[in-house]
Protein backbone atom coordinates (compact mmCIF):
# COMPACT_ATOMS: atom_id res chain seq x y z
CA UNK A 1 0.00 0.00 0.00
CA UNK A 2 1.20 3.21 -0.84
CA UNK A 3 1.19 6.28 1.13
CA UNK A 4 0.59 9.31 0.08
CA UNK A 5 1.32 12.86 1.39
CA UNK A 6 -2.13 14.52 1.95
CA UNK A 7 -1.00 18.48 1.05
CA UNK A 8 -0.85 21.22 3.52
CA UNK A 9 -3.99 22.75 5.63
CA UNK A 10 -4.80 26.19 6.53
CA UNK A 11 -3.49 25.56 9.87
CA UNK A 12 0.06 23.49 9.03
CA UNK A 13 0.73 26.58 6.74
CA UNK A 14 0.00 29.28 9.85
CA UNK A 15 2.12 27.36 11.95
CA UNK A 16 4.97 26.48 9.99
CA UNK A 17 4.69 30.47 8.89
CA UNK A 18 5.01 31.53 12.60
CA UNK A 19 7.49 29.03 12.99
CA UNK A 20 10.22 30.37 10.20
CA UNK A 21 9.12 34.10 11.22
CA UNK A 22 10.04 33.41 14.98
CA UNK A 23 13.61 31.58 14.27
CA UNK A 24 14.12 34.16 11.34
CA UNK A 25 12.91 37.18 14.06
CA UNK A 26 15.60 35.45 17.14
CA UNK A 27 18.23 35.07 14.79
CA UNK A 28 17.93 38.72 12.94
CA UNK A 29 17.44 40.04 16.34
CA UNK A 30 20.54 38.41 17.89
CA UNK A 31 22.79 39.33 14.95
CA UNK A 32 21.82 42.96 15.02
CA UNK A 33 22.17 42.92 19.33
CA UNK A 34 25.74 41.43 18.66
CA UNK A 35 26.65 43.92 15.95
CA UNK A 36 25.72 46.74 17.71
CA UNK A 37 27.80 45.74 20.89
CA UNK A 38 30.51 44.83 19.07
CA UNK A 39 30.50 48.60 17.64
CA UNK A 40 29.77 50.16 20.96
CA UNK A 41 33.29 48.30 22.28
CA UNK A 42 34.99 50.68 19.99
CA UNK A 43 32.78 53.58 20.91
CA UNK A 44 31.02 54.00 17.64
CA UNK A 45 27.61 55.80 17.67
CA UNK A 46 24.90 53.68 16.05
CA UNK A 47 21.93 56.11 16.33
CA UNK A 48 20.38 57.65 13.09
CA UNK A 49 20.37 61.01 13.81
CA UNK A 50 17.37 61.83 11.61
CA UNK A 51 15.28 59.22 13.34
CA UNK A 52 15.06 61.69 15.83
CA UNK A 53 12.98 64.45 14.04
CA UNK A 54 10.30 62.41 13.43
CA UNK A 55 7.17 62.00 15.69
CA UNK A 56 7.09 58.59 17.56
CA UNK A 57 3.63 57.71 16.16
CA UNK A 58 4.93 58.61 11.96
CA UNK A 59 7.87 56.48 13.00
CA UNK A 60 5.96 53.75 14.06
CA UNK A 61 3.83 53.73 11.05
CA UNK A 62 6.84 54.20 9.02
CA UNK A 63 8.84 52.11 10.16
CA UNK A 64 6.79 49.02 11.49
CA UNK A 65 3.47 49.07 8.58
CA UNK A 66 5.04 51.36 5.36
CA UNK A 67 8.47 50.36 5.40
CA UNK A 68 8.96 46.78 5.62
CA UNK A 69 5.86 46.53 2.89
CA UNK A 70 7.81 48.46 0.68
CA UNK A 71 10.96 47.36 0.76
CA UNK A 72 9.89 44.01 0.47
CA UNK A 73 8.13 44.42 -2.41
CA UNK A 74 11.36 45.99 -3.86
CA UNK A 75 13.81 43.42 -2.26
CA UNK A 76 11.11 40.56 -4.25
CA UNK A 77 11.65 42.70 -7.57
CA UNK A 78 14.90 42.75 -7.26
CA UNK A 79 15.28 39.10 -6.39
CA UNK A 80 13.06 37.89 -9.41
CA UNK A 81 14.87 40.04 -11.55
CA UNK A 82 18.41 39.24 -10.72
CA UNK A 83 17.28 35.31 -10.67
CA UNK A 84 16.42 35.49 -14.54
CA UNK A 85 19.98 35.79 -14.71
CA UNK A 86 21.92 34.49 -12.33
CA UNK A 87 21.99 32.05 -9.05
CA UNK A 88 19.82 32.08 -6.37
CA UNK A 89 22.67 33.01 -4.25
CA UNK A 90 23.98 35.73 -6.54
CA UNK A 91 20.23 37.39 -6.33
CA UNK A 92 20.11 37.38 -2.33
CA UNK A 93 23.60 39.01 -2.95
CA UNK A 94 22.68 41.96 -4.99
CA UNK A 95 19.30 42.13 -2.99
CA UNK A 96 20.83 42.56 0.15
CA UNK A 97 23.11 44.98 -1.08
CA UNK A 98 19.90 46.84 -2.71
CA UNK A 99 18.66 46.62 0.80
CA UNK A 100 21.37 48.27 2.48
CA UNK A 101 21.57 51.06 0.17
CA UNK A 102 17.69 51.71 0.78
CA UNK A 103 19.11 52.71 4.20
CA UNK A 104 21.83 54.82 3.28
CA UNK A 105 21.11 58.11 4.98
CA UNK A 106 23.33 61.25 6.09
CA UNK A 107 25.32 60.56 9.41
CA UNK A 108 24.83 56.62 9.13
CA UNK A 109 27.78 54.82 10.01
CA UNK A 110 29.21 51.95 7.42
CA UNK A 111 29.00 49.80 10.08
CA UNK A 112 25.28 50.41 10.17
CA UNK A 113 25.45 49.40 6.51
CA UNK A 114 27.35 46.22 6.33
CA UNK A 115 24.91 44.81 9.06
CA UNK A 116 21.67 45.91 7.19
CA UNK A 117 23.10 44.13 4.30
CA UNK A 118 23.27 40.77 6.10
CA UNK A 119 20.28 41.16 7.18
CA UNK A 120 18.11 41.98 4.29
CA UNK A 121 20.64 38.62 3.31
CA UNK A 122 18.88 37.04 5.95
CA UNK A 123 15.81 37.93 4.63
CA UNK A 124 16.06 36.71 1.62
CA UNK A 125 17.15 33.78 2.60
CA UNK A 126 13.87 33.47 4.66
CA UNK A 127 12.16 34.49 2.04
CA UNK A 128 13.10 31.25 -0.11
CA UNK A 129 12.76 28.86 3.14
CA UNK A 130 9.23 29.84 3.74
CA UNK A 131 8.35 29.18 -0.14
CA UNK A 132 10.06 26.03 -0.01
CA UNK A 133 8.04 25.15 2.40
CA UNK A 134 4.71 26.53 0.53
CA UNK A 135 4.24 29.63 2.58
CA UNK A 136 3.96 33.24 1.66
CA UNK A 137 7.34 34.20 1.21
CA UNK A 138 6.28 37.88 0.80
CA UNK A 139 4.40 37.99 3.81
CA UNK A 140 6.94 36.42 6.20
CA UNK A 141 9.82 39.03 4.80
CA UNK A 142 7.55 41.47 5.69
CA UNK A 143 6.41 40.79 9.17
CA UNK A 144 9.72 39.75 9.95
CA UNK A 145 11.19 43.00 8.77
CA UNK A 146 8.21 44.58 10.66
CA UNK A 147 9.06 42.36 13.86
CA UNK A 148 12.62 44.00 13.55
CA UNK A 149 12.01 47.14 12.94
CA UNK A 150 9.59 47.64 16.20
CA UNK A 151 12.34 45.77 18.52
CA UNK A 152 14.94 48.45 16.90
CA UNK A 153 13.23 51.17 17.22
CA UNK A 154 11.74 50.30 20.94
CA UNK A 155 15.33 49.45 21.88
CA UNK A 156 16.44 53.10 20.63
CA UNK A 157 14.13 54.72 22.82
CA UNK A 158 11.90 56.11 19.72
CA UNK A 159 8.89 55.89 21.13
CA UNK A 160 8.96 58.35 23.50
Amino acid sequence: MEITQQPNTFKQKAITFLKLAGIAYLIITAFSLSLTGIFELFGIELKQPYMEEIPPNALFIIGVIFAPILETAIMVGILWLVRLFASKVVAMIATSIAFSALHIAEGVHWGVLLGTGVIGYLFCYFYYRGKNQQVNGFWLMALIHALYNCTALALNGMFG
